[in-house]
């Protein structure tokens, strides 16, 4: 359960998913991002595939200087395509302060970081429709149990 929560966690933040070390390198590089993630899906669980099978996700991040965003669209859990336009057809919106995204990408200790980035706000997510609220509320909830 653990395995798929910290799964769950970074898919809800997308630009963790990429085994980059910054939230610069996602927008300076992803190309190299999508293909590792894709080549790599065979290793996140059913559960988690089915959560992201086919979202479209719009990522901003808010940086000091400058706020950036992608939208990913995911098809049977791979990142079929991405663009650096705002899509108002996303079905899920995550926003990170890019402080927040480079920290937990450098921690030992994502899911305690993860937590206390969204306790704090500075990383909050909204899913659009009914059903995507429901599905992600509860991964939300669960969340809460994972230490």
């Amino acid at each position: 359960m653990k395995k798929i929560l910290v799964l769950l966690s970074l898919l809800m933040l997308t630009g963790l998913v990429f085994a980059q070390q910054s939230v610069d390198s996602l927008f300076n590089d992803p190309d190299t991002g999508v293909a590792e993630y894709n080549s790599n899906i065979e290793g996140v669980p059913k559960s988690i595939k089915s959560l992201i099978g086919n979202e479209k996700i719009l990522i901003y991040v808010v940086g000091e200087t400058e706020n950036r965003y992608i939208t990913l669209t995911m098809k049977n859990a791979l990142i079929q395509s991405y663009s650096f336009e705002e899509d108002d057809t996303a079905t899920l919106v995550v926003n990170a302060k890019e402080e927040a995204a480079n920290r937990i990408l450098s921690s030992n200790e994502k899911i305690a970081e993860l937590k206390l980035a969204m306790k704090n706000k500075e990383i909050t997510y909204q899913s659009r429709g009914i059903f995507k609220k429901i599905k992600f509320g509860f991964a939300k909830f669960a969340l809460n149990f994972v230490k």
